[in-house]
């Protein structure tokens, strides 16, 4: 109880030096909405606080169970936002069931500035958590399970951040995208989050979501693809999906334009996905309706995909006849039923500097015949071993200047092909760079180089382990 207690005012220290300097709220399954809400007189349902609640306010919410829809309609302030959370170390849940159909289980409608935290979200015949007209909102470390529609939706709301949450056995009810981004929201960054075991597809930023930033998510067993963008029919651009991994979802990740809505600027860079057997790891394609499908400015950069499209497609599947510029370079497509295939040919395209097994039926401009020898590929890691051929043989051109670790790029004589730069401090070849490489290098100090060698500085090396390999092996250690 002590150390409760302790987490507690440390918690709400935090909200303080945040910016929050209203009341502080809280809500107990053995409360009373009669009560003042103080800890020691708690609240019973956290629908009370959110009609009780002005900017600067926070709502601790202690452990139990809500039977309860909740609707936010009060907004906080750009200095004073509005925060519902956990209380420290405990994890209430928000349980819909059988309340009938809603939005979301948790809404945002026409209030901004709010913060949710910590909220596990239950058993709703509709999306866990969603914001509609809400601007400058963040949902974090929340976690959602058993919905119809999205775990996570959010529509007509800007500057929105969804970041750190859990969802899952969403979309049981065949609607929307585990996560979905859509109707004109601007300024959405979706990152960090896990979504596992969900019906249709994982992510999606669609029908007029613009300048969204998807970054470092983890996607597996979903129905269909992991990832998409889909302007459906109206005009959405400025997406990019960057370090995300997706495994054993139906099929990868990519882009299409369902409904005659212009698709531009999507960028899907230093991303894995793996052991999506059942269709193509990467497509650009012309899926939906009778009608025009227009694609603009598509680029796949160091991408990585293994094994992938035994069922039908490609590595990487281009279908549409109306993409502009579509441009696919440094990915490795390793171990797929076919590694690239056009089938429609767009309206333009730059296909290079690919890495694969064989070029056989395939242009000899798009791919070099290669192995990427990645570290343990059955095993999940897909880094690469000191003797791959996608070592310094990318290009240059739009290649990103971190891998998906976060490891600066180039560290060779050229960009590597692929999710992942080599290491150049990996001396001992095992493609991670950790102490072992350290004690090599300890042991030749001051000394010509051994076998491994520990002569990594300057770029191909001086005849002598020293100082200016300890400063590159620095410079080179993960981040």
């Amino acid at each position: 109880m002590k150390k409760t207690a302790i987490l507690a005012c440390v918690a709400v220290a935090l909200i303080r030096a945040a910016g929050s300097f209203g009341a502080i709220y809280y809500v107990s399954p053995a409360g009373s909405d009669s009560n003042p809400g103080t800890e020691a007189q708690p609240w019973r349902t956290v629908q009370k606080t959110a009609g009780s609640v002005e900017p600067g306010d926070t709502v601790l919410i202690r452990e139990g169970t809500y039977h309860e829809h909740v609707v936010v309609q009060r907004s906080g302030s750009t200095a004073e936002p509005i925060t519902f959370a956990n209380y420290p170390g405990e994890t209430p849940v928000i349980d819909c069931n059988g309340l009938g159909s809603f939005g979301g289980i948790f809404e945002c409608y026409y209030a901004d500035h709010i913060r949710i935290s910590g909220l596990r979200v239950v058993n709703g015949n509709s999306a866990g958590i969603w914001t509609k007209y809400a601007d400058d909102v963040v949902i974090e470390n929340c976690s959602t399970y058993n919905t119809t529609s999205s775990g996570v939706k959010i529509k007509y709301s800007n500057d929105i951040v969804v970041r750190g949450n859990e969802i899952e056995q969403a979309c049981l009810g065949g609607s929307e995208e585990c996560i979905t981004v859509k109707q004109f929201s601007d300024g959405v960054l979706v990152q960090n989050n896990h979504i596992h075991n969900c019906m249709k597809e994982g992510l999606d930023i669609k029908e007029g979501a613009r300048n969204v930033q998807v970054v470092g998510n983890h996607i597996h067993n979903v129905e269909r693809q992991g990832m998409y963008a889909d302007a459906w029919n109206v005009p959405t651009f400025n997406i990019v999906y960057r370090d995300n991994i997706v495994h054993d979802c139906g099929f990868g990740f990519g882009a299409c334009s369902e409904m005659g809505g212009l698709l531009s600027n999507v960028w899907f860079v230093n991303n894995l996905v793996y052991n999506c057997t059942d269709g193509p790891g990467m497509f650009c394609k012309d899926w939906g309706g009778d009608t025009a499908h227009p694609i603009q400015d598509v680029y796949y950069i160091n991408n990585t995909v293994y094994n992938c499209a035994w069922g039908w497609g490609a590595g990487m599947d281009i279908g549409t006849y109306e993409a502009n510029n579509v441009v696919v370079r440094n990915n490795i497509i390793s171990n797929c039923g076919q590694a690239i295939q056009v089938n429609r040919e767009p309206l333009s395209k730059t296909i290079e500097y690919n890495l694969c097994e064989s070029t056989a039926g395939l242009d000899p401009n798009w791919v070099i015949a290669g192995l990427p020898r990645f570290v343990n590929a059955p095993g999940g890691d897909f880094c690469l071993l000191a003797n791959s051929d996608a070592i310094d043989a990318g290009g240059d051109e739009n290649a990103p200047d971190v891998d998906l670790d976060g490891d600066p790029r180039p560290m060779g004589y050229g960009f590597d092909i692929g999710a992942y730069e080599w290491p150049l401090g990996d001396i001992d070849g095992d493609g991670h760079l950790d102490y072992a490489d350290f004690a090599i290098l300890g042991y030749q100090w001051g000394e010509a180089p051994g076998d491994p060698n520990g002569d990594i500085a300057p770029l191909g090396g001086d005849g002598v382990v020293d100082r200016q390999d300890l400063a590159e092996l620095v410079v080179c250690w993960p981040k």
